[in-house]
């Protein structure tokens, strides 16, 4: 399985190869910054309070790029030795876009379960897209947005 995964990896062209680093790069530097630093200041990353990116397409090549990342993102997650999280992800997501031009809208989200009490959840989205954290997000009121 890990072999058959690795075999895949080394087979990808380079441009897929640097993307993947470059998430890792970012998921292990944003889990650290979600654990070591008050939340105040992780929440500058995010972008201006109470904003929102146009949901209208991106161009084209934007689109794409935004697609690229997120796959990226998924893609090297399972594998990292940490838990990346969907705040983790949402904010190496959007510096990874940030870098690239390309505007985007990060979505804090909570519900409140019986037994857990407050389950929050993060997603990014770039123009009609759900980069990161689209899965199970309909079910989470949203309390901030970021753009």
């Amino acid at each position: 399985m890990i072999l058959k995964k690795l075999r895949t990896l080394l087979l990808l062209p380079w441009q897929e190869k640097s993307l993947l680093l470059e998430a890792l790069f970012w998921l292990g530097f944003m889990r650290l910054a979600v654990l070591t630093q008050p939340f105040q200041r992780v929440s500058t990353w995010l972008g201006e309070k109470n904003t929102s990116s146009p949901q209208t397409p991106l161009p084209p090549e934007q689109t794409h790029k935004a697609a690229q990342i997120g796959r990226a993102i998924r893609r090297i997650q399972p594998f990292t030795p940490w838990d990346s999280n969907c705040l983790a992800q949402a904010l190496a997501a959007r510096r990874m876009l940030q870098k690239r031009g390309i505007p985007c809208t990060t979505y804090l989200g909570a519900v409140i379960e019986a037994p857990k009490g407050i389950i929050a959840h993060a997603w990014l989205r770039a123009g009609l897209h759900i980069i990161t954290g689209a899965q199970g997000r309909q079910r989470y009121k949203i309390v901030a947005t970021f753009s």
